[in-house]
């Protein structure tokens, strides 16, 4: 696994082949310690990276092979003790680049992961993970023409991989071409209904304007109701209404969200949210409950 997208905000998926990571999004303001990466394997500096105070060597992992201690820091979260951990290990496979490349990401320490990721590739042209994560520096440098170019290289070595189908919609949107990444989180979905669920990716959210995330979260909303998911459908719509979205007109001449439109205006089992949203009796009220309860305050003071 490897790849970078969150909430779909921009996230993206970092691709590893086998480390278990499940990180948290940092914040867009958070300024990475700067590390050196190693420039090839024949000189590496094994103590240029110090030990997390936080995450001591203790006795059992001195038992694990540097590789496995590396796996298990990622999954703590202990990115720096994790670049230590993998610089011990075999520096001739192109996976553990992969994984220094993956925990400098993490860092945002995107020259140095770049670094990383480009060894990967000299040990294995063939690289789809490394080739994916290249992509997603690219996005979050905002160079997203390249970005898309590393992804449609990736996607050759793993064509069915939904999390890089996603990752070149989420930069299709950036770059505002919205009917291709359309395309591109068809073949996500097509491949894993599960792929926008963030909890199975170690996600980094890299940052997205709100025209991005209201496009996003409408094609969301508009893919989980052509599967019939109308719980998930109605989730990914109030997030696009969250950031913005108030074009009705466009709601009700959706042919994908008649099922949803059929079920607030007929159906007891209806939400709040879809009677709102596709019910005008129900909205009426509610407008004219809020024009009350304002000029109740207004009458209070």
């Amino acid at each position: 696994m490897a790849s970078i997208p969150s909430t779909l905000t921009a996230c993206l998926a970092l691709l590893v082949a086998s480390a278990p990571l499940a990180a948290e999004p940092q914040p867009a303001a958070f300024t990475p310690v700067a590390i050196q990466a190693p420039q090839n394997a024949a000189h590496v500096q094994q103590t240029s990276v110090p030990m997390s105070a936080a995450a001591p060597r203790v006795s059992y992992m001195y038992e694990m092979p540097p590789e496995m201690q590396g796996d298990l820091y990622m999954a703590r979260r202990e990115y720096v003790a994790a670049i230590g951990a993998y610089q011990h290990a075999e520096l001739q496979k192109s996976l553990t680049w992969t994984k220094i490349g993956v925990a400098y990401h993490h860092l945002f320490a995107m020259d140095e992961a770049m670094k990383a990721y480009q060894m990967a590739l000299r040990l294995d042209s063939h690289n789809a993970d490394a080739l994916n994560n290249i992509g997603a520096v690219y996005h979050a440098k905002r160079d997203y023409s390249t970005a898309s170019k590393y992804y449609k290289k990736a996607l050759k070595y793993k064509a069915r991989s939904a999390a890089i189908y996603c990752n070149l919609g989420t930069t299709y949107f950036a770059a505002h071409k919205y009917k291709d990444a359309e395309k591109a989180y068809g073949h996500a979905f097509a491949i894993d209904p599960n792929a926008f669920n963030h909890d199975n990716n170690a996600s980094i959210d890299e940052g997205s304007t709100k025209e991005e995330r209201i496009a996003q979260n409408y094609y969301l909303a508009r893919a989980f109701a052509r599967a019939g998911q109308r719980d998930q459908a109605l989730f990914y719509l109030r997030k696009a209404f969250d950031e913005g979205f108030h074009d009705r007109r466009k709601l009700k001449d959706e042919q994908d969200f008649a099922m949803l439109r059929t079920t607030a205006i007929n159906s007891a089992a209806a939400t709040g949210f879809a009677m709102w949203v596709w019910n005008p009796a129900f909205s009426a009220r509610v407008r004219s409950s809020a024009r009350a309860r304002a000029v109740t305050s207004i009458v209070s003071r």
